[in-house]
């Protein structure tokens, strides 16, 4: 049986980044906590940690944080059961999702959500496409990613798709795309990404144009509403969600450069274990990306 104050420790080191900050939190001393780590590898005889700088947590590492977030999960809903103030208590989830959803469906959808249950959510944002590592990493409960393949120990559900398009503003399209989307004017005009990390233009100019996205000047912004209002100003174009756009569509102050989509499939993941609020949580999310997304 797993001693849970080995496993805290080892939460703490990586919460942490090191084994001088995990002390302090857990009121022991340095040696205390790597004795505690050293105890923890001998009764699993595994290494859990690299000693690196800072510490990360080797596979099997991760599955042991995973786990012990997930009996966190477990014993906080046990003690809400048994408390008689419990309509006054909140608990918390831990979920993950990219930032196009959060501010464009994500939040209309839990609106009813929030008024009904005594729940409070604590929203990790990455790329659609990393979301998966922090519900792997053990960091959050559940999470909204592009990725298809199931973890083990979780279930997994299709929430629909988000179509994004290429757009400019009417001036931006004359001054840079007059004839239209070459592969010359597509090297010369300014773009905008969400950061380092977002290949959904890579991999649209890849797809049909056979462009290296590098050779591209590009804007990074790491805000949805930042973003469009960049590409609203004249000053780049961008792949942009049609939930965010459409408006400005209509009223004609942005085109679509390409009429080909990029649709993006979402997915919900979150662990399989009988917890109530993640439950909630998952029928939320569910029922909404049915309304919003296709």
């Amino acid at each position: 049986m797993l001693d849970y104050k080995l496993l805290e420790a080892l939460v703490m080191v990586v919460e942490q980044g090191g084994f001088e900050k995990a002390a302090q939190r857990l009121f022991i001393t340095q040696s205390a906590v790597s004795q505690r780590i050293r105890s923890l590898e001998e009764q699993i005889g595994k290494i859990v940690i690299t000693r690196a700088n800072p510490p990360i947590p080797t596979v099997a590492g991760y599955e042991l944080i995973k786990h012990c977030h997930q009996v966190g999960r477990l014993e906080a809903e046990l003690e809400n059961t048994f408390d008689e103030q419990d309509e006054e208590t909140f608990s918390t989830l831990s979920i993950g999702t990219n930032a196009d959803s959060l501010a464009l469906w994500l939040l209309p959808s839990l609106q009813d959500f929030y008024s009904e249950h005594k729940i409070v959510i604590d929203f990790s944002v990455d790329d659609q496409d990393e979301t998966r590592t922090l519900l792997q990493n053990g960091i959050v409960a559940g999470c909204i990613t592009s990725n298809d393949k199931p973890l083990k120990g979780c279930s997994m559900t299709h929430l629909g798709k988000m179509d994004y398009h290429l757009v400019c503003t009417p001036a931006f399209k004359e001054r840079w795309f007059k004839k239209g989307l070459t592969i010359e004017s597509i090297q010369e005009a300014p773009a905008v990404i969400f950061n380092s990390r977002d290949t959904l233009q890579r991999q649209y100019l890849l797809d049909h144009y056979q462009m290296n996205f590098s050779a591209i000047p590009t804007h990074q912004i790491p805000s949805t509403e930042k973003f469009l209002e960049l590409i609203s100003m004249g000053s780049a174009y961008g792949m942009v969600p049609f939930l965010q756009y459409r408006q400005k569509l209509k009223t004609h102050e942005l085109v679509e450069l390409s009429e080909v989509p990029k649709g993006v499939d979402l997915f919900w993941h979150c662990w399989n274990i009988p917890s109530r609020q993640l439950s909630l949580f998952s029928e939320a999310v569910i029922s909404g990306a049915k309304e919003y997304l296709h």
